[in-house]
């Protein structure tokens, strides 16, 4: 229980009755098709993910939430969470109206 709440989830995850609840909920976010991004627009260089960390620590430091950097419970390992970092036609929620997705 955190922050005085019980967690209404069975194992921590919400199911669908939940997800399309949360969509009625929200009518100004809609599911689409994700665009698969080339391998160019893919990579990334050492140096600009060690500058996403900085600003990260940065930003959550100014406000008053580093310790989640040090939260072992909030760490991902991408490929047993199933993070697809090339998606093919994988569904995401958006802004309606946005164009990038």
């Amino acid at each position: 229980m955190e922050g005085g709440r019980k967690n209404p989830f069975n194992n921590n995850y919400p199911g669908d009755g939940w997800y399309n609840a949360f969509l009625k909920r929200h009518p100004q976010i809609t599911e689409r098709t994700a665009e698969p991004i080339t391998a160019t627009s893919a990579c990334v260089s050492e140096e600009d993910i060690r500058g996403y960390f900085e600003k990260i620590s940065k930003t959550l430091t100014e406000e008053g939430h580093k310790d989640i950097l040090k939260d072992s419970s909030r760490v991902f390992n991408g490929d047993e969470t199933c993070f697809l970092f090339c998606p093919k036609n994988s569904k995401v929620l958006a802004r309606k109206g946005s164009t990038n997705v």
